[in-house]
């Protein structure tokens, strides 16, 4: 009897998969990426986004979206038309089409028209569950990413208790229309905290925590591989696929510039 009580425990155990963790490192890291271009901002940009069209853009912390021009950076967004009494301290910005934007704060993101600034719809990347076991948690994301083949928002927030102490890191997928996420993969450390995000597929999604970029697949719900940019950029606050150019557009927050990556 305890015997096969025991393999019922060792059995579920090992059914049970772990959720994945990019500290782990299961495989050796890819080879330096080609570094295309640099280009300097001389803002305090906190994310940046391109269109279909190529054209790049930075969300500029308290000043709004800027496209980013040979000449320097143009205003095409002011964070003031938003019509919000208090705006929030916006961390990532993501394009969705000619018309709309998403930008993310704590707790949730927003969709916003660009031709007004009128807000569009909201999206809360606290789960019901875990506001139903702790009503004043709270959870911080610093990337946010658009995949238009699948019309989905991703965001990968980290949640904490109402005294501050960190419990988990996820990732969350939303269809910009609803507030409410269609998928919650949680990560196998807590501390993960991607500074910039993109989305070339659901198979292959690039994740950058401080100089180390993961690529990660949400269908298998693992780490496949990365690269250690340390030496190409100082911290990265920012991720965009240039899908005409197939390159990768990261913003380094701390050097304030683009730096454009073939990987």
């Amino acid at each position: 009897m305890r015997m096969s009580l025991w393999c019922l425990i060792v059995f579920a155990a090992c059914g049970r998969a772990p959720a994945p963790d990019p500290t782990a490192e299961p495989v050796a890291p890819r080879p330096e990426p080609v570094v295309l271009s640099r280009t300097a901002l001389g803002r305090d940009a906190t994310g940046v986004t391109i269109d279909a069209a190529g054209n790049r853009f930075v969300w500029v912390r308290g000043a709004g979206l800027h496209q980013v021009k040979p000449e320097g950076l143009t205003l095409t967004l002011a964070a003031s038309s938003l019509g919000m009494i208090d705006t929030p301290d916006f961390e990532d910005v993501a394009l969705i089409d000619a018309n709309r934007v998403a930008l993310i704060a704590r707790n949730e993101g927003f969709v916003i028209g660009l031709t007004n600034g009128q807000q569009l719809g909201r999206f809360c990347y606290l789960p019901e569950d875990v506001q139903q076991a702790d009503p004043s948690a709270w959870q911080v994301s610093r990337a946010l990413a658009y995949d238009a083949a699948e019309d989905r928002l991703y965001v990968q927030p980290q949640t904490f208790t109402g005294f501050g102490t960190l419990t988990g890191s996820q990732m969350g997928m939303f269809d910009p229309e609803f507030p409410t996420p269609l998928e919650w993969q949680a990560f196998g450390e807590n501390n993960f905290s991607a500074g910039g995000m993109a989305v070339s597929s659901r198979q292959r999604t690039y994740l950058g925590m401080g100089t180390r970029l993961h690529q990660y697949d949400a269908t298998a719900r693992r780490f496949d591989t990365w690269w250690d940019l340390f030496g190409t950029v100082r911290g990265i606050d920012g991720l965009a696929l240039d899908r005409q150019a197939g390159t990768l557009i990261v913003l380094d927050g701390v050097a304030q510039e683009l730096v454009e990556l073939r990987l």
